[in-house]
């Protein structure tokens, strides 16, 4: 998925056919070089969004194989390398436009 900066695409690759597990890569569509991973090997990722400057990533998470597990949005901030945890027992998560 490409960011609105147009600079940077955002790589997500299972790592196990079997098991959960995946890492996210940002390919940096200048240089050629991946610029950030993050790897998530024992809970699936998905439904990403760019924020709209292009620095930050919203996603769900959600932990296979756990009782009780409930789906999880994070923010992961490609400055910091932090991912926060957002909100617990969310789906489909979306930037505001004012963000």
């Amino acid at each position: 998925k490409a960011s609105p900066d147009g600079l940077s695409l955002l790589i997500n690759v299972r790592t196990s056919a079997f098991f959960p597990g995946q890492k996210l890569y940002i390919y940096d569509l200048i240089s050629g070089l991946i610029t950030h991973q993050l790897e998530s090997p024992d809970k699936s990722l998905g439904n990403f969004e760019w924020s709209q400057n292009s620095n930050e990533i919203i996603m769900q998470q959600y932990a296979f194989n756990q009782n009780e597990a409930n789906p999880e949005i994070l923010i992961w901030d490609l400055e910091t390398e932090k991912v926060t945890p957002q909100i617990s027992n969310a789906i489909l998560p979306k930037f505001s436009p004012d963000y």
